[in-house]
């Protein structure tokens, strides 16, 4: 009786070992799909920021006048309330011949634009919601025979980065109008 062995010994070290690395390479999967997740998560969060600062931008626009935003933009140092001083506080419009294809890395700036028939301002570093954003201001006339004109503007919002007219730091474009009053 004495031959019979403990059913109760438990693993061995190499049971153990392939346990372990069984149980690893299941996990890898889960680990990167958290990670993943994660990343997806944080575009979501910062493309629902950018949607967030267009829209006020847009309304506020909607509710002005053209001569107004016109006269905000280039002298801005005699009042800009398109948005918060806390998010963008510029003192002068610098007048630009050619597109920009860069961005300051700190301080506030506005740009101008005139291309063919419409005006681009660039609004770069807007401070909002903790982080900074670029906005590119497309507006573009348009009489259709009435005694006003209807500006179509197409605000569209980058990542604060330096090379910021890249498909990957674009964020979210919105359009809306603007009419003289």
């Amino acid at each position: 009786m004495e031959d019979k062995k403990n059913k109760n010994a438990g693993f061995t070290l190499i049971e153990l070992l392939i346990a372990v690395m069984i149980l690893a390479f299941a996990l890898i999967p889960l680990f990167q799909t958290m990670i993943l997740s994660g990343r997806l998560n944080a575009k979501s969060r910062d493309v629902l920021k950018a949607t967030d600062l267009g829209q006020n931008l847009m309304e506020r626009m909607t509710a002005d006048s053209m001569e107004s935003i016109t006269q905000q933009m280039e002298n801005p140092s005699n009042g800009f309330h398109l948005l918060s001083s806390s998010e963008f506080s510029p003192t002068s419009c610098l007048p630009m011949t050619a597109a920009l294809s860069s961005a300051p890395t700190s301080g506030y700036s506005l740009r101008k634009v005139d291309a063919g028939g419409h005006t681009i301002y660039y609004l770069l570093n807007v401070a909002y919601s903790g982080r900074k954003y670029h906005i590119i201001l497309d507006f573009t006339p348009e009489n259709n025979g009435k005694t006003y004109y209807l500006y179509h503007v197409t605000a569209a919002v980058y990542r604060g980065e330096d090379s910021f007219l890249t498909a990957s730091s674009h964020l979210v474009t919105l359009v809306g109008a603007v009419r003289n009053k």
